[in-house]
């Protein structure tokens, strides 16, 4: 039910934009916006998710390692963390002539919906379960 919330206030928020067009429109359109923080903030999103999808897909994947991501490569953890921090001080930054005040939350909403929405992307599970046999 708490998925169903975060989804449905994201498609709110993408739907109604300032109350006059869509997020899209807002985004591709509105002179309002601060372009450079958008873009670098876009930049930091894009290398979130190459990170995320070499760790996911390359590491646990191909390489057929069962080990934990801190294990692998201790670094990446604060390196992403950082990034996506940087990533969301840039987007507030750029759409504060639209939103003022809101802009906060509304980009905590989106964030939560993108969490609440990754788990049912199943593009990384290419490998198969491996099967262990129990004996008692």
């Amino acid at each position: 039910m708490e998925n169903l919330l975060w989804i449905a206030s994201v498609i709110f928020i993408i739907y109604f934009g300032d109350r006059y067009s869509n997020l899209i429109y807002l985004l591709w359109r509105d002179e309002r916006i601060r372009r450079t923080p958008m873009y670098l903030g876009i930049v930091g999103i894009v290398l979130n998710c190459g990170i995320l999808f070499y760790m996911s897909l390359i590491i646990r994947g191909f390489r057929k390692s069962d080990e934990k991501w801190d294990v692998l490569t201790p670094a990446i953890t604060p390196f992403v963390t950082l990034l996506g921090l940087s990533s969301y001080f840039l987007f507030s930054y750029a759409l504060w002539p639209i939103w003022s005040s809101l802009t906060l939350p509304l980009l905590f909403t989106l964030f939560m919906a993108c969490t609440v929405l990754s788990p049912y992307l199943k593009f990384w599970t290419f490998r198969q379960p491996t099967v262990v046999l129990r004996t008692d």
